[in-house]
């Protein structure tokens, strides 16, 4: 008898942690679809699905300066971090976030006029991690352009990391908070003729 109620909270144990899990996946699954919708709207140059991927109250933060400082550090030959200090607010309130919106207007004429300039450019994203507990998530995105320079046989690579803080609100996962280009490298790669 004993060894059968030690079964059954076993069995119960089981079957509570996967159920957990099968939420986190779903909960992940959505929030890779939340910034899915958003990386597709800013390439696409879909100004509503850019803001419907944001929470009313998001705030977004640049880990970047025009001009390099002294409190910048270069890591390593091609990586610049920017130290928090110098870090700045570029979206406080929901006029400037549909103004950061209205920015990916046109995009795709712009991108089509940048592809005719260098033929062979490609620009990407893609969702590096999420992490989900309860009802907030944070990810990491990697965006990275190349561009090809057949008369100096290089290609040019710049790359970027955004960190993203998602939180479900009333049921829905939004983004909230945001820092772009946490991370910033531009590589130049040797190429050779085919």
């Amino acid at each position: 008898m004993q060894c059968l109620r030690y079964l059954l909270v076993i069995l119960l144990i089981v079957a509570v942690s996967g159920t957990a899990t099968a939420q986190v996946s779903r909960d992940e699954q959505a929030v890779r679809e939340l910034l899915n919708r958003e990386l597709k709207g800013a390439l696409t140059g879909n100004v509503e699905q850019i803001k419907s991927a944001y929470a009313p109250d998001y705030v977004g933060y640049t880990a970047w300066t025009d001009s390099l400082s002294v409190s910048q550090l270069i890591t390593d030959g091609n990586t610049v971090v920017v130290y928090p200090e110098d870090w700045t607010i570029f979206v406080s309130s929901p006029q400037e976030l549909n103004t950061y919106a209205e920015n990916f207007r046109g995009v795709t004429e712009r991108n089509a006029k940048y592809l005719e300039k260098y033929p062979r450019a490609v620009h990407s994203n893609e969702i590096r991690k999420v992490t989900v507990k309860g009802d907030h998530a944070i990810a990491v995105t990697k965006h990275w352009t190349t561009v090809p320079n057949p008369a100096r046989q290089e290609k040019i690579r710049w790359e970027g990391r955004t960190v993203w803080m998602i939180d479900k609100i009333q049921g829905e996962w939004k983004i909230s908070r945001a820092i772009n280009s946490v991370v910033r490298a531009q590589m130049v790669e040797t190429t050779y003729p085919q």
